[in-house]
């Protein structure tokens, strides 16, 4: 599975344009501490770096490079100071999209 099974919950994409490098479904661990400390026995922690670029922000990155691919666009220009970067790399470069990130 992958995150556009959730398709009918964000904003359309053709099929043919649906980027995917397995984002989501990270694990999920119990927090032995933090949670019963503050009341939150069921208190949970993902863990993000099991996406394709080792960060959260490839949740946003397949649907952003997804749309660029749909609208044919072939560049893709961006700032950031980390992770936004390395996942808009790894999904332009799956896509075939040139990426240049300036770093901030």
């Amino acid at each position: 599975m992958n995150i556009w099974r959730w398709a009918d919950l964000l904003e359309p994409v053709p099929e043919g344009a649906q980027l995917t490098l397995g984002e989501g479904d990270t694990a999920l661990i119990r927090s032995r501490r933090i949670g019963p400390s503050v009341g939150l026995p069921n208190l949970f922690f993902k863990l993000e770096h099991g996406n394709a670029s080792g960060s959260y922000k490839d949740r946003f990155a397949f649907s952003a490079i997804s749309h660029m691919v749909a609208r044919g666009q072939k560049k893709c220009i961006a700032t950031s100071s980390g992770n936004t970067g390395a996942a808009l790399a790894a999904y332009c470069a799956a896509a075939g999209i040139e990426c240049r990130i300036a770093l901030v």
